[in-house]
C-alpha cells in the first residue's frame, strides 16, 4: 500500500523588485503561482489600494488557497509581499496542518529592490512603492516564523540567480525525502 503524499505549498515572501517572480519562473516554470496582487487589486481606488483594505485581499486569497488543498499531491506556489506578517504567518500555520509547507524569505537591499522595480517597468505609484520598500522585513516575519513549526529559509537575492535556484532546489529535494 502506498502512502498518499500531502499537498505542498512553497511560499516566497519579499519586497517589490526583490526577484520573487524571477526565481519562481526559473524553478517552477510550469507550476501555478498564486499571487496576492489580484486579490488586493480589486480594492483599488483611483489607482491606489488603501493600506487598510489590503488585508481584505489577503483574507480572500487565503480562503481561496485553503480550498485548493483538498487533493493529495496538490502543489502550489504562493508569492507574497511583506505586508501583514501576523496574518500571513497565522494563515500559513493553519495551512501547514494539512499541507507540507516551506517559506523562502527573499532579501535584498532597498536600493536593489527599487532599481529592479524601476527596470522592470512595474506600474507602481512611486509613493506606494517607497512605503512598501521601507517596511521592516524580514525581522517581524522571522520572529513569527521562529515561534512556529514552519520550515523556512532566507535567500540573499543579491546573489546570482543560479545560486538561489540551487538553494531552492536543494531545500525542495530535502523536503521530498
Amino acid at each position: 500500500m502506498t502512502t498518499p503524499h500531502r499537498p505542498s505549498l512553497i511560499v516566497f515572501i519579499g519586497k517589490p523588485g526583490v526577484g520573487k517572480s524571477t526565481i519562481i519562473q526559473r524553478v517552477f516554470p510550469k507550476t501555478t503561482c498564486v499571487d496576492v496582487m489580484p486579490f488586493v487589486k480589486k480594492y483599488e481606488i483611483d489607482g491606489i489600494v488603501p493600506e487598510e483594505k489590503t488585508i481584505l485581499g489577503y483574507q480572500e486569497m487565503y480562503q481561496s488557497l485553503s480550498s485548493q488543498f483538498e487533493r493529495e499531491d496538490q502543489f502550489l506556489i504562493l508569492e507574497l509581499g511583506t505586508n501583514h506578517p501576523e496574518l500571513n504567518i497565522q494563515e500559513l500555520v493553519k495551512i501547514s496542518e494539512k499541507a507540507s509547507l516551506c517559506v523562502f524569505l527573499c532579501i535584498a537591499s532597498i536600493d536593489v529592490c527599487r532599481t529592479r522595480s524601476r527596470e522592470r517597468g512595474r506600474a507602481f505609484d512611486m509613493d506606494a512603492l517607497e512605503r512598501r520598500l521601507q517596511r521592516s522585513f524580514p525581522e517581524s516575519h522571522l520572529a513569527l516564523l521562529k515561534d512556529s513549526s514552519i520550515n523556512y529559509r532566507r535567500l540573499d537575492m543579491e546573489l546570482p540567480l543560479e545560486d538561489n535556484v540551487e538553494i531552492v532546489n536543494s531545500v525542495l529535494n530535502n523536503l521530498r525525502k
